[in-house]
């Protein structure tokens, strides 16, 4: 039973480290993008955005 609840918790976190870089991809090609366009204004909102969907909290995890 032990192994069990041991398997279940890795598969978890490999999960939550994948969804993670997911979000640290999305972030970063957003930051990117928005580099090469002069919006600063529209970077703020898309990160402000993003941390509101929980993207920063996932990476800091």
């Amino acid at each position: 039973m032990v192994n069990v609840v041991v398997l279940v918790h890795a598969s978890n976190n490999l999960f939550s480290v994948s969804v993670s870089l997911g979000s640290v991809i999305v972030l970063y090609l957003e930051i990117l993008r928005l580099k090469y366009s002069n919006l600063s204004k529209k970077r703020r909102n898309i990160l402000d955005s993003f941390k509101k969907e929980g993207g920063i909290s996932l990476i800091n995890v």
